[in-house]
């Protein structure tokens, strides 16, 4: 509950999906303006790092927040000395394949961040 909280707080505090990329139609050749150039890639960067740690954080917050649901659709376990139905298969794949998504994703995430702290 605490960090579907916090979630909210910083999808409305934060602009995390707002990368709005280059001006392309600067076509400026002076040399004294070199400088700026580098200075405004340099933000832009910032800025599209920004934005894919947003994306990526919300990837993982929603993930994260579909595990109740995923109980309930989970196929029930078989009794002991049973074989396991194929639809029970299936499920484990799935859940471990996206758990093991997720904590990829969330460390990418965590890393990523680290970079945009000045």
């Amino acid at each position: 509950f605490i960090a579907i909280i916090g979630w909210i707080i910083a999808l409305v505090n934060f602009d995390v999906f707002e990368y709005k990329g280059g001006d392309d139609n600067d076509n400026n050749d002076d040399e004294d303006d070199d400088d700026d150039e580098l200075e405004e890639k340099g933000e832009e960067q910032e800025e599209r790092k920004a934005y894919y740690h947003g994306v990526m954080g919300c990837v993982v917050m929603t993930m994260g927040l579909m595990q109740p649901i995923n109980a309930f659709i989970r196929p029930h376990a078989p009794q002991p000395g049973d074989p396991k139905p194929s639809s029970r298969v299936v499920w484990e794949i799935i859940h471990k394949s996206m758990g093991y998504f997720a904590i990829t994703l969330a460390v990418a995430t965590i890393v990523l961040g680290t970079t945009l702290v000045p």
